[in-house]
């Protein structure tokens, strides 16, 4: 039997009877029966303004059921403070640079994907050491500029000599880190948004010619048995690098001849069966 979906708050409606018009609310979480209310809607004879002034209110009431307060306690005269005071509970802007990249750290390095982790570790202490370099470090999160991102990633590239790809990839992990905290109101944009890649250098290679690849297979297989079956696994059954790193024996099933990819190790977490090659099969069954 299917769960019925229970939402967090129910839209308040306008109501417009015979002989009255009221805002019919209700708030199960406080009062099973709904509530009836007029706000003085009737005392309006204009159709026109009667209906925008229904809609004003109606929209106050959805944000303060939405935002979780109780109906018994609306207080339209009051509503805006408490707009007010909410948006500055929820922007945290003013949160010291430093305080607000360990939350993110928190969020965006705590995968069971290790090398995902390292790669952001490595992102978080290289801005903080900057930032500290710099003397920035005194900066809120709101504070952080475009500019900022900019003379960072130049510092980034022109004083650590990296590669397009590598800098790159500073760009990809810092908006990764930056719209974490963009999303939780540390900031108000995303001053990396927008930046321009470097055109990645073209690598000088090209495929092995049928020969050569048998050669290097018969290579590997007499010289060092890691590397060929990381070769078929490769170039064999098509297994990406990262996921290949992340198999064990438990995941090879020679009965089926299928190789499981835990949707944990999967690239788009989800659990992959590789089939193994018919030419490829007698190798498993050696080694496994």
């Amino acid at each position: 039997m299917k769960k019925k979906f229970v939402p967090a708050y129910t839209p308040c409606r306008i109501v417009n009877a015979k002989d009255r018009t009221y805002v019919l609310v209700y708030d199960r979480k406080y009062r099973q029966a709904p509530y009836r209310r007029n706000f003085k809607l009737n005392l309006i004879k204009n159709p026109f303004e009667r209906a925008q002034r229904g809609h004003e209110i109606k929209q106050k009431i959805d944000w303060w059921l939405r935002n979780g307060y109780a109906f018994r306690d609306f207080d339209e005269a009051s509503f805006k403070e408490i707009v007010k005071q909410r948006i500055r509970q929820d922007d945290k802007s003013h949160t010291p640079i430093l305080d607000a990249l360990k939350f993110a750290r928190k969020g965006k390095a705590s995968s069971n994907r290790k090398n995902t982790n390292k790669s952001y570790n490595s992102q978080f202490n290289m801005l903080s050491s900057y930032l500290i370099e710099k003397g920035m470090d005194a900066l809120t999160s709101g504070e952080f500029s475009r500019i900022n991102a900019i003379e960072y990633l130049d510092h980034y590239r022109l004083e650590r000599d990296v590669a397009g790809t590598t800098y790159n990839n500073v760009i990809i992990l810092q908006h990764g880190i930056w719209k974490f905290l963009v999303k939780r109101g540390y900031a108000k944009n995303n001053p990396f948004e927008g930046m321009t890649y470097l055109r990645r250098s073209k690598k000088r290679r090209r495929n092995f010619t049928p020969n050569e690849g048998q050669l290097i297979l018969q290579r590997a297989y007499e010289q060092d048995r890691v590397l060929f079956y990381a070769l078929l696994l490769l170039h064999g059954c098509l297994i990406r690098p990262a996921e290949m790193r992340r198999l064990r024996f438990h995941h090879v099933d020679l009965k089926n001849f299928v190789i499981i990819i835990e949707e944990e190790d999967a690239k788009n977490y989800k659990e992959g069966v590789i089939p193994i090659p018919d030419d490829y099969r007698p190798f498993f069954e050696e080694a496994f």
